[in-house]
């Protein structure tokens, strides 16, 4: 992809396959839908800001864990982040 300004790629295919290997991670811990194909994905909006809020998973300042349905609202409660069971 081109800008229509100036022509230069807006993605270098350094940073395309960063973004891949990322989104690759979180789908691979349960934080991004399955049905996206981490080998083809595009930058949207969305996956974006996936990135940037499990930024912290990805760097390993944070994990993810499994939790039972009964402990959810309490971790939420107590300030954690939930998606998703995790």
């Amino acid at each position: 992809m081109a800008s229509k300004k100036n022509n230069k790629p807006l993605w270098t295919p350094e940073q395309r396959k960063k973004f891949r290997h990322d989104i690759s991670q979180l789908k691979r811990k349960g934080l991004v839908s399955k049905q996206i194909d981490a080998r083809k994905a595009v930058p949207t909006r969305a996956l974006k800001a996936a990135l940037k809020q499990f930024d912290d998973v990805l760097t390993k300042e944070a994990r993810v864990y499994k939790l039972p349905k009964q402990f959810v609202t309490g971790y939420k409660e107590a300030g954690y982040r939930v998606k998703g069971g995790r």
